[in-house]
């Protein structure tokens, strides 16, 4: 039931909290390694099920079960981020080994948390507020006790253990250049990023919440890929968290100079300019406006990342339910540097487009608060982004940290509809999240995979979530990296060596393949992916998910770009991507996709 976590000889066991398709991969990567893989899921049905060497069958909040899954194995990991910090805390008193540690995951699991630690890291990010900064300084609001875990502190920062700060720092300077290195092969294709992805005008009415965007197919951003990408690094010890990533990567558009003007399209793919502040369901923000006042670029990616009237002390607030007001309280206003149009989150439990909400007008904001508790909420300003991009990174019991190749994300309905890799961006701008990456694993002394989302626009890169465990835009990596993330969770928490993280293929696109509102009937979903198996190139995940909720993730296909050109990987990709929607398309946009 106790393990060390640094064990002398790789485990043979792990145990994984939640049985979605993650772990229904994880498993399948681990099963390859040797490894059994015992899960903790509310049904027998569900996907990982399938693959499991043992079943603990209960929900993923159950301490009790996660102490005889534990039993059961030398060590525990997480599908996800929901998980009771406080109650787990327990059973790591009493020896379980949990990784990451939930030291590290304390203030990932939480959107607040997550937004402190950026800010006391200097990462750049987007500028934020507690929901309760929002109440009016006097009035009948209720009040109610924040939920447990909430607010809950950040863990010490940058307390490498004796060993690791022997060792030379530097991890995030070595990210930096073994970026710029590896990406050089690239550049003759991508040179000011010429063929990248273009930069439209958008246009917006505050009042409705629509955009007009100009955007740029999916045709503009293979063009610009290498026929070669390595993009590995690995490095131990410590690296410097603020230091190391200012001034780097000045909000260059070199990568977005393609003036392309064709109209966004839902069923096509784009991607272009939008407006956004949400992670996971941008679309729900490229139908909003924006009162960003930011440059064209050349400002540093930290410039007007933060607020000024954001408190990051905020974790006592007990503000409760905006339904204790009287009709006589004074009206709740935006702190100070905010206005309308903006969107809050929820701290915890969202996910594609689910806790979002646009908030357009004073009447919306009075509304949320009437039916939310503040102190579990969080204000995000709207931004101006060009592209949405991702890195996969992980980081070993030794403090080596391994990065996987930049990519592009491109979102619908508050879904990741597909993923490409590499990402279409100046090489800097890859050197730029991959110091970020490594500085953040080593900060929290995280052990295990992560991927962070950020938005790349007038402002620079910017952070917009952080996702502490295997994620949707690394699936690529399964056929198109040595070690796909699935292997490398498996490598890490087992203590097996890590994995190269270099590209076996030139470039690859990953769809997603999502339920539709209603559900297939048996013979033409088998006839549908049958079809899909046929599509030149791609492989197809097929999650096997019971029962139907519309917009749910039931399988993706990565296809690869072997072309030995941009021009024939452009090509490829348009083709790819066409022929899977016309199999499987998009599902048609639900009423009230950006609620709670």
């Amino acid at each position: 039931m106790t393990a060390s976590p640094d064990v002398a000889a790789p485990l043979r066991s792990i145990g994984i909290v939640g049985g979605g398709q993650l772990a229904w991969m994880l498993a399948e990567a681990a099963a390859e390694l040797g490894v059994a893989v015992h899960v903790q899921t509310p049904s027998g049905t569900d996907p990982a099920v399938s693959r499991a060497t043992s079943v603990v069958e209960a929900g993923l909040e159950d301490v009790e079960a996660t102490r005889r899954l534990a039993e059961r194995c030398g060590v525990v990991s997480f599908e996800n981020e929901w998980i009771p910090l406080a109650d787990l805390a327990a059973l790591a008193a009493e020896g379980v080994c949990f990784l990451p540690s939930l030291q590290a995951l304390a203030p990932l699991v939480d959107k607040r948390a997550q937004r402190r630690l950026l800010d006391a890291l200097q990462l750049p990010s987007l500028r934020w507020c507690p929901l309760e900064e929002a109440l009016p300084a006097a009035g009948g609001m209720g009040q109610d006790p924040p939920a447990p875990g909430w607010d809950a502190p950040l863990p010490p920062l940058g307390r490498p253990s004796p060993e690791a700060a022997a060792r030379p720092a530097a991890a995030s300077a070595a990210a930096s250049s073994s970026s710029a290195s590896a990406s050089a092969s690239s550049s003759s294709s991508s040179s000011s990023g010429s063929s990248g992805s273009g930069t439209g005008n958008s246009t917006s009415d505050a009042n409705s919440g629509s955009a007009t965007s100009s955007s740029h197919a999916i045709r503009g951003s293979v063009a610009s890929t290498s026929s070669s990408h390595s993009t590995s690094d690995s490095t131990s010890g410590s690296s410097s968290t603020s230091g190391s990533t200012s001034g780097s990567t000045s909000g260059s558009d070199n990568s977005t100079s393609s003036s392309s003007n064709s109209t966004s399209d839902a069923r096509s793919g784009v991607s272009g300019d939008n407006i956004t502040s949400s992670g996971s369901g941008s679309n729900v923000n490229s139908n909003s406006s924006a009162s960003s006042s930011a440059g064209s670029g050349g400002g540093s990616p930290e410039s007007g990342s933060r607020a000024s009237a954001s408190s990051n002390n905020n974790s006592s607030s007990s503000s409760g339910p905006g339904r204790g007001r009287s009709p006589s309280a004074a009206a709740p206003r935006l702190p100070q540097g905010f206005s309308f149009p903006l969107i809050a989150k929820a701290a915890s439990g969202g996910y594609d487009g689910r806790g979002i909400r646009l908030l357009a007008d004073q009447a919306a904001l009075e509304a949320l608060l009437a039916e939310v508790r503040p102190s579990q909420w969080l204000l995000e300003e709207l931004v101006r982004f060009e592209q949405e991009l991702a890195v996969v990174a992980c980081r070993d019991r030794q403090g080596n940290v391994l990065l996987y190749p930049l990519v592009q994300t491109q979102q619908q309905q508050q879904v990741c509809d597909w993923v490409l890799f590499p990402a279409p961006v100046d090489h800097s701008v890859e050197a730029f999240a991959r110091n970020v990456a490594a500085s953040l694993l080593t900060a929290l002394d995280y052990v295990g995979v992560l991927a962070i989302e950020f938005f790349y626009g007038p402002r620079g890169l910017q952070i917009n979530e952080i996702a502490p465990r295997t994620h949707n835009s690394g699936h690529y990596t399964i056929e198109a990296c040595h070690t796909s993330q699935f292997a490398q969770q498996v490598r890490i928490v087992t203590g097996l060596p890590l994995g190269s993280s270099e590209a076996r293929l030139p470039a690859a696109l990953m769809i997603n393949l999502l339920a539709g509102a209603e559900p297939l009937e048996a013979a033409e979903q088998a006839e549908r992916l049958q079809r899909l198996r046929l599509v030149p190139q791609a492989s197809l995940h097929w999650y096997g998910q019971r029962g139907h909720h519309p917009d749910r993730k039931l399988g993706h296909i990565p296809i690869a770009l072997p072309g030995g050109t941009a021009e024939e990987r452009q090509r490829q990709a348009e083709q790819g991507l066409e022929q899977v929607r016309q199999l499987w398309p998009l599902p048609e946009p639900q009423p009230g996709g950006a609620g709670l």
